[in-house]
């Protein structure tokens, strides 16, 4: 940590990161410009779209398995009524 330094832009010096407290980020301000509210939006959007088409194409394989797949039931009764 004695490596790792912060800078500060009001003062423009270099302080190391032992020395900051919670106070010393008072002055750090964020924000999301409209762009990037924009993008978060679409980017979830876009995911949930992307969930909702593959569980469509899951549900729609596995129902293709199952109505493909050789039914047991119907196996098993034949060979019981060949015996």
């Amino acid at each position: 940590l004695d490596e790792i330094q912060c800078s500060l832009s009001l003062e423009n010096c270099r302080v190391p990161l032992r020395q900051l407290w919670e106070a010393s980020f008072s002055e750090c301000k964020f924000s999301l410009s409209l762009t990037d509210l924009f993008i978060i939006i679409f980017s979830g959007v876009a995911v949930s779209i992307a969930a909702i088409i593959s569980s469509f194409f899951l549900v729609t394989v596995v129902q293709c398995f199952q109505r493909c797949a050789p039914n047991k039931d119907a196996e098993d009764e034949d060979e019981d009524e060949d015996d």
